[in-house]
C-alpha cells in the first residue's frame, strides 16, 4: 500500500475556496510545528466527518449488533458446527480485503472506493437478514466483511488526508466515540430485537444506516486524486499477486484452524495439509513483496522497519482477538450453557464493552498531554 504523498483537498468542481473543508492544506510543517498556522475547517470539513461518524457505526453494529444474536440464528438454521463460519467470513473478507483497499484508495481515490464499501455492507446486511439457509448467510456476512474492510481502512486514510497528525487524534476521538456508543449499547440492543421481534432485523438494522451514510458520502466527500491517468494505467499499479497470495493463504489458515481438533484430528491430513499451504502461501507473499518485482507492493516491508509501528501492529492483533473472542463467543455460553435469553445475555455482555470508552478517553488524554 503506498503512502499518500500530499493531503487531499477538496474535488468539486468550480467550488468557492471557502467551501474547502479546510482553508490551509496541511503540510509537513503543519505536522512538525507545534506553532503551525491553525487550520479554519469549515462546515463542509464537519460534514465529511459527520459522515465518517455515520460510517463508522457500521463497524459498532456489526461488531456487537449481531453478536448476541447469533446463537439463536444457529439454532433457527441448525447450522451446527458451521456457527463458527458466521464469524469466520465475515472477519477473513474483511482482513483480506484491507490492504487492497488501500491500494484502490491510492489509484482511484477515496470517494468511490468509500462509497462502494459501504453499499457492499449494505447489500451484505440485506442478504444475511433474509436468509433461508446457511450457505446464503455465510454468503451475505461475506459482503458484509468486504464492506467492514473497506470502511475501516478508508475512515482512517481520509481523516489522515484531511487533519495534520498533532489533530488527528481529536479528529478520531469523535468519529470512535460515536463507534463506541454504538457498541456499547449493541449487545442490548439485538437481545431485545431477538426477543421482541426477529433476529433478520439485527441485519437490517444496518441497511438504513448504510443508507443514511452513502446519503452523506455522496454530497460531501469529495477530495482530489489523480485524475490525469487513463483506466488502464491505474490498472496496472494495482498488486494483483501479492492480494492473491495473501487470500488464498489467509482462507488456508483459517480452514486449519476452524476444523483442528473439531472435525478432523490435528494429526490428520485434512489439517496438516492446509496449515503447511497457508504458512508457505503467508512466507511467499512476504518474500514477493520484498522482491521489487512490485513497484507498489500492497504491503511494502518498510510498514514492519520501525520498530514503534511493527509493536503496534503486534498489539493490534493481540486486542483484535481477545476481543472477539469475547464478544462473539461470550453470548454462546450465557445462552447455551447458562441458558439466559438473548436480551440477557446482552445485559451480561455489557460490563465488558462499557468500560472501552472511559478508557479511550483516559488513553487519549494522557497521550495528549504527553505531546504537548
Amino acid at each position: 500500500m503506498t503512502e499518500t504523498k500530499t493531503p487531499a483537498k477538496l474535488d468539486d468542481g468550480a467550488a468557492p475556496l471557502e467551501d474547502s473543508p479546510h482553508q490551509d492544506v496541511p503540510t509537513e510543517k503543519a505536522d512538525s510545528d507545534p506553532k503551525a498556522t491553525e487550520l479554519n475547517w469549515g462546515w463542509r470539513f464537519w460534514t465529511i466527518i459527520a459522515s465518517l461518524c455515520i460510517t463508522s457505526l457500521l463497524t459498532a453494529i456489526e461488531s456487537t449488533v449481531t453478536s448476541t444474536a447469533l446463537p439463536t440464528i444457529a439454532n433457527t438454521l441448525n447450522s451446527r458446527e458451521s456457527y463458527v463460519w458466521f464469524v469466520n467470513a465475515i472477519f477473513l473478507s474483511s482482513a483480506v480485503v484491507q490492504p487492497l483497499f488501500g491500494q484502490l484508495a491510492d489509484v482511484f481515490g477515496r470517494r468511490w472506493p468509500c462509497i462502494f464499501t459501504v453499499a457492499m455492507f449494505a447489500l451484505g446486511s440485506g442478504i444475511s437478514g433474509g436468509s433461508n439457509s446457511v450457505a446464503m448467510l455465510i454468503a451475505g456476512r461475506t459482503l458484509q466483511g468486504v464492506g467492514l474492510g473497506g470502511v475501516n481502512v478508508l475512515l482512517e486514510i481520509i481523516v489522515c488526508d484531511l487533519v495534520p497528525m498533532r489533530k488527528r487524534g481529536a479528529i478520531l476521538g469523535i468519529i470512535f466515540a460515536v463507534f463506541s456508543a454504538g457498541s456499547s449499547i449493541g449487545p442490548l440492543i439485538s437481545g431485545v430485537i431477538v426477543d421482541r421481534a426477529s433476529w433478520r432485523w439485527t441485519f437490517y438494522i444496518g441497511v438504513p444506516v448504510a443508507g443514511a451514510a452513502l446519503v452523506l458520502l455522496i454530497l460531501f466527500l469529495h477530495v482530489e486524486y489523480e485524475k490525469e491517468t487513463t483506466i488502464p494505467q491505474k490498472l496496472k499499479r494495482l498488486d494483483y499477486t501479492g492480494n492473491t497470495l495473501l487470500v488464498l493463504a489467509m482462507v488456508s489458515l483459517l480452514i486449519a484452524l476452524t476444523y483442528g481438533g473439531t472435525l478432523h484430528p490435528w494429526s490428520s491430513w485434512r489439517t496438516i495439509v492446509p496449515l503447511v499451504l497457508g504458512f508457505l502461501g503467508m512466507l511467499g507473499f512476504h518474500i514477493y513483496e520484498a522482491s521489487g518485482y512490485q513497484s507498489e507492493p500492497v504491503m511494502p516491508p518498510r510498514l514492519f522497519a520501525n520498530r514503534t509501528s511493527l509493536i503496534s501492529f503486534v498489539l493490534v492483533f493481540l486486542h483484535g482477538m481477545i476481543l472477539y473472542w469475547v464478544i462473539y463467543f461470550l453470548p454462546v455460553y450465557f445462552q447455551g450453557v447458562l441458558l439466559g435469553s438473548p436480551t440477557r445475555s446482552g445485559v451480561q455482555l455489557l460490563p465488558t464493552l462499557i468500560v472501552l470508552v472511559p478508557f479511550a478517553i483516559i488513553a487519549g488524554a494522557h497521550d495528549c498531554n504527553r505531546s504537548v
